[in-house]
């Protein structure tokens, strides 16, 4: 059986340059040039213009950070739309075309029955569609993205490797995702090859996975999520600025909307927590723990840590945890395989507020975690994204000299 080795890069290679061109027209300029990534379908559709309501909000500086989210728009796909479904479309107009079958139980997408996904918003409005592009043969579905969307931009190509050990057998997964951003839409397309060895000999899967998105109801999502944690993230900086990685300072400083304040030290940490949610019921602390220990369900915190006897010292590390806002938290893309550009919006909206010392930015990524790191010119370090604490979080870090 042919093995394919995803860590070579001729499949990264592959998707950067690409090939894609227009309908009855020639090449994009910008067709063999790294271009915003995104996903493919095979078969020609009719090109349909988009008829959705546009909600971007006039800001420039919104705008400036909506296009680093997404990065460069390509014209090399002009489709409103994938695999015969248009966006904007309702259930009645989507069932004509193929009956709704069911309703993933961990999935926001509904399954039709040719075999596609189809995500509608809160409003009943299509605005995702996602197919399988190619089983077991990851050049087919390589050549498709080229041929369909062109290339991809470096900064939204990704790859993640995964093992697992089970009794007499081990697996490997290897996972490649590229994003692509068009006039009309969002694609990311998913390439996946999982190697199982055996005692006795190996077996080899592979599959790619293509969705496309409503390019406006994606900007409405990342504007939502930009505007939802801009005073949070500015306010965190504050708390954190000034301070030299050995006291907090609290005097003079504005409050988190209505959160609740409380102290906290125990030996190995002290620090101030702020709370917007009840304590978990569920899980109280005891009598002996308050003082100690905060509510667990603290959206916020700034905390003297402890170094390694190794490094003396400690660091000043201010948090703030998405999961326990007091509002509704969350984002309609969070999940969805966009669910990447959501951390992508935090971190961007983040340099804004914290710029990075020079190109000192460290990308991140895994199965079950993304996250960015940076220096600040004033020598904090901010890390930012999923994995350490449920929807994500940011971390503001001042070491003391």
């Amino acid at each position: 059986m042919r093995t394919i080795s995803l860590t070579a890069g001729a499949f990264l290679t592959a998707l950067l340059t690409g090939c894609g061109q227009r309908a009855s027209e020639t090449p994009h300029p910008g067709s063999t040039a790294p271009l915003s990534g995104s996903k493919n379908t095979p078969g020609p559709l009719p090109v349909r213009q988009s008829t959705s309501p546009t909600k971007e909000i006039d800001d420039p500086a919104m705008r400036l950070i909506i296009q680093d989210i997404l990065g460069t728009q390509s014209e090399v796909y002009l489709i409103d739309g994938y695999k015969g479904l248009n966006f904007g479309d309702g259930e009645e107009a989507v069932e004509a075309i193929s009956p709704l079958t069911k309703r993933g139980v961990r999935s926001s997408f509904v399954k039709l029955q040719n075999g596609t996904s189809v995500y509608f918003s809160s409003e009943g409005r299509l605005v995702g569609i996602s197919a399988v592009l190619s089983v077991n043969d990851l050049d087919r579905s390589v050549a498709m993205l080229q041929d369909t969307f062109g290339g991809a931009e470096k900064d939204h190509l990704s790859q993640t490797t995964s093992t697992k050990d089970m009794p007499g057998q081990a697996q490997r997964v290897h996972q490649i995702r590229a994003t692509y951003h068009f006039p009309g839409s969002v694609v990311v397309a998913t390439l996946t090859s999982t190697t199982t060895v055996f005692k006795n000999g190996r077996a080899q899967r592979e599959g790619s996975v293509v969705t496309a998105f409503e390019r406006s109801w994606v900007v409405e999502q990342l504007q939502q999520e930009v505007l939802r944690r801009r005073e949070a993230f500015a306010w965190l900086a504050k708390l954190s600025d000034g301070s030299d990685g050995s006291s907090l300072k609290l005097e003079g400083q504005p409050t988190l909307r209505a959160a609740t304040l409380e102290l906290a030290k125990n030996p190995a940490r002290e620090g101030v927590y702020w709370s917007e949610r009840p304590e978990n019921a569920a899980r109280p602390r005891r009598p002996d723990q308050i003082g100690l220990f905060p509510n667990g369900n603290w959206v916020a915190s700034c905390v003297l840590k402890y170094r390694q006897a190794t490094k003396p010292g400690r660091s000043l590390d201010c948090e703030y945890r998405f999961n326990q806002e007091g509002e509704p938290a969350g984002n309609a893309l969070f999940d969805t395989p966009l669910r990447h550009l959501v951390v992508r919006a935090n971190a961007v909206l983040a340099q804004t507020i914290l710029p990075p010392r020079g190109e000192s930015i460290i990308y991140e990524n895994g199965p079950i975690y993304e996250h960015y790191e940076w220096l600040t010119s004033d020598y904090r370090r901010v890390k930012i994204g999923t994995g350490f604490h449920g929807l994500g979080a940011i971390i503001i870090r001042t070491l003391d000299p």
